[in-house]
């Protein structure tokens, strides 16, 4: 693997992010670099895989402390049927959701 850092030398318009469950550590390089403060908007795909942790708040953390505001979607019934009521939570359940962050003042 290589750094996303290591690809962002000026202003981003607009960054996607879908890297099946990866998008907490690559945030956290960026944001190490210096360079997440250059990227103006960005959507990722968030997952909620079975057994792994759950890592969408230290996300929108790290987004809200590094100035950006922020929007949830949950796709629809067939692509993430865990999100609509009624609730069936266990510890087998996949979900995803959309993260879609702007910085706010650009």
């Amino acid at each position: 693997t290589v750094c996303l850092s290591d690809y962002i030398r000026e202003p981003v318009d607009f960054l996607k992010l879908n890297i099946e469950g990866s998008e907490l550590p690559v945030l956290l390089e960026v944001e190490a670099s210096g360079k997440l403060e250059h990227i103006n908007e960005l959507v990722l795909e968030y997952h909620g895989w079975p057994g792994e942790p759950q890592r969408l708040g230290e996300i929108l953390g790290l987004l809200e402390r590094n100035g950006f505001r922020y929007l949830l979607h949950d796709f629809d019934a067939e692509t993430s049927p865990a999100s609509k009521p009624p609730f069936h939570l266990t510890a087998e359940t996949t979900w995803f959701c959309l993260v879609y962050a702007h910085r706010m003042g650009s």
